[in-house]
């Protein structure tokens, strides 16, 4: 994904850790009741853009490659918005994160 055009221009791709197997393991039996299914984030990364406006481009750009109206190459399970009017922004951090 770190040659993936759709990045667009001023932005920063950072690939984050794998989770190791002992925590994979350990949370799918302490917080998960054994369902392996229920795991995420097993691999994450993370794209910083300089404005806004990129953030929203690259959204709309995943969002017409999802389940979320688009053609279906990948699942966006959950979205966290805290870019949204109505988010509290008491700590002053802003993102969005997607879970797919």
């Amino acid at each position: 994904v770190s040659s993936w055009a759709g990045w667009g221009n001023g932005a920063r791709y950072v690939p984050g850790p794998v989770k190791h197997a002992r925590r994979v393991i350990e949370k799918c039996i302490r917080v998960y009741g054994r369902d392996a299914a229920a795991i995420t984030d097993l691999v994450r990364c993370t794209i910083t853009y300089p404005s806004l406006h990129g953030v929203l481009a690259l959204f709309e750009a995943v969002k017409e490659r999802s389940d979320m109206g688009g053609t279906g190459m990948i699942r966006i399970r959950r979205v966290k918005n805290r870019l949204d009017v109505g988010y509290s922004d008491e700590t002053g951090y802003r993102d969005l994160a997607l879970l797919v």
